[in-house]
């Protein structure tokens, strides 16, 4: 456990999520003996569809790819892609998914996922308990949440159980500079 909680001490991800269209449904024809007054067609709400391969969480608008890494002397493996989330298992431990934030931006604001966890300004996660989020197309629901020192993450050995979800990443300063806490949100299979 300790290895895979090693892991996560380096983690400190911008997307454009694909909301789903809603469908049409065709007003029913009217019959012979009933009078012709055509109706408007209702809009039906159609589920967002959950991918595989995908990183869902509908209460903050994110949706990334998932990225397989593997764990190389004791931490994640991870690129510089601010866009993607990265997702580590092992065997009864639990899944792990990394997001980098950063305190830069663009026109668009922030340019990584990452920062859609975590309000910099308050310092306080974005992402309360009881929210349903997926991975790979597993529902989960957040359990609870932790600001960890990053030497502290990686001796942590509190994290246990295949069916457990911890989301990763760092908790941006107001002050801009480097982060030396994560945010760990914890999270249950349903």
């Amino acid at each position: 456990m300790a290895l895979l909680a090693a892991a996560f001490i380096t983690i400190c991800l911008t997307f454009a999520p694909t909301p789903a269209e809603p469908a049409n449904v065709s007003a029913p024809v009217a019959s012979q003996t009933e009078a012709s007054v055509e109706e408007e067609p209702a809009a039906v709400e159609v589920p967002t569809l959950v991918l595989a391969d995908r990183l869902l969480i509908p209460t903050v608008d994110l949706d990334a790819e998932l990225v397989e890494v593997g764990i190389v002397n004791g931490a994640m493996n991870l690129s510089d892609d601010l866009t993607v989330a990265f997702i580590a298992r092992e065997d009864n431990l639990p899944t792990v998914v990394a997001l980098h934030s950063s305190t830069l931006t663009d026109e668009l604001g922030s340019i990584a996922i990452g920062n859609r966890l975590w309000d910099r300004d308050t310092q306080q996660p974005l992402l309360g308990t009881g929210r349903t989020l997926y991975v790979d197309g597993t529902p989960y629901i957040t359990t609870g949440w932790e600001i960890m020192d990053k030497d502290e993450l990686a001796a942590a050995s509190v994290f246990s159980g295949a069916d457990t979800l911890l989301l990763i990443s760092c908790a941006q300063k107001t002050d801009g500079t480097p982060s030396t806490d994560n945010l760990v949100i914890t999270a249950k299979t349903t």
